[in-house]
């Protein structure tokens, strides 16, 4: 019996292999291995290109995606990724948002200045190939938004300059390049603080030039040689320790010295709306100074013509001040015309 058994399988082998091969074909199904996400070890953008390459073989569906990356994290990133979407619950998103959500945190958009500075600052290593190099730096140029024609030159200059900057104290500096670079027509710039802005702007204020100022302070007797004095650095006592020098003109605090020449046209300045001796006196201590300016300023003023004429007039009459009424209809005011042929209009 078993004889016969053995001789039937033999007979129908071929028959039998068939029918495995048959089965094996709808039976077969490929597995892949699949290590969870090592933070330490592994960017996030590669874990997630090897997670979707994952799915696509396995088949996996469009629901189930997500469930299948909560396998593959370890407890530490599932409850970062939860405190990253709270109040929302994990599970209840998408493969989508979940992605997101991690990859902005774990793999921030760097900062453009320092991948530049890591950029420039990569060195090939002794040993290292220089397709590796190139490669190396290519990728570290991905953060650096360059574009292509940018790229391309900023890895020329990595490869064509090789040097050490080194600190040196100033003093230790022997080169005189700046007189070799110098021009020589070049002028001496002149920067104003701003006393003697305003100081200058008193003088283009008064009915005289600044250059004819210069011009007769020079000449003047009294002023000529207080001038030459200012410019000797002789040691001035008392008042004259005062005075300097701006522009040519020689100034008294913030005021003017005027040369005698033009003192006439500085009183009749002063005195051009006849405002009395007082707001004139106060004028000039803004402006002009000469010796015995005040007494000057009296004298123009008493041999005024139109100013001795209105002296005498009786003062103005005040105006009359009307209390504020307590109270409506208090006091009434009416406007009369009149009189008109004999007729007063209210």
């Amino acid at each position: 019996m078993e004889q016969q058994i053995a001789d039937l399988l033999r007979q129908n082998q071929d028959l039998i292999r068939a029918l495995q091969i048959r089965d094996d074909s709808h039976s077969h199904k490929v597995t892949v291995q699949f290590d969870k996400f090592d933070e330490e070890n592994e960017n996030f953008d590669s874990f997630i290109e090897r997670f979707e390459t994952y799915l696509d073989v396995q088949n996996v569906p469009i629901a189930n995606r997500a469930k299948v990356l909560f396998r593959l994290l370890v407890q530490k990133l599932y409850q970062l990724l939860k405190n990253l979407l709270a109040p929302d619950i994990p599970s209840d998103q998408t493969l989508d948002k979940l992605k997101d959500a991690l990859k902005k945190h774990l793999t921030p958009k760097p900062l453009i200045i320092p991948s530049r500075h890591k950029f420039l600052n990569r060195k090939q290593t002794e040993g290292e190939g220089i397709s590796t190099y190139i490669a190396e730096l290519r990728a570290l140029a991905m953060n650096c938004d360059y574009d292509k024609d940018m790229l391309n030159i900023m890895l020329r200059d990595v490869f064509s300059f090789e040097f050490d900057i080194i600190f040196r104290k100033t003093i230790e500096h022997g080169n005189a390049d700046f007189l070799s670079r110098l021009p020589k027509t070049s002028e001496e710039l002149e920067v104003k603080d701003d006393i003697t802005i305003f100081q200058m702007s008193q003088i283009e204020a008064l009915p005289v030039t600044s250059k004819e100022l210069r011009q007769e302070t020079s000449k003047d007797i009294e002023l000529g040689p207080l001038l030459r004095a200012l410019r000797e650095g002789k040691d001035l006592q008392g008042r004259e320790a005062q005075y300097t020098i701006e522009d040519g003109c020689i100034m008294y605090g913030q005021r003017v010295c005027i040369p005698r020449k033009f003192r006439k046209n500085v009183l009749e300045e002063l005195h051009a709306g006849h405002l009395g001796i007082v707001k004139m006196k106060a004028i000039a201590r803004s402006f002009v100074y000469w010796k015995n300016i005040d007494n000057d300023i009296e004298e123009a003023a008493k041999n005024c013509v139109d100013c001795a004429r209105y002296k005498a007039d009786p003062p103005k009459s005040k105006v009359h001040y009307w209390e504020y009424p307590s109270m409506p209809w208090e006091r009434i005011h009416v406007d009369f015309a009149g009189p008109i042929f004999e007729h007063t209009f209210s």
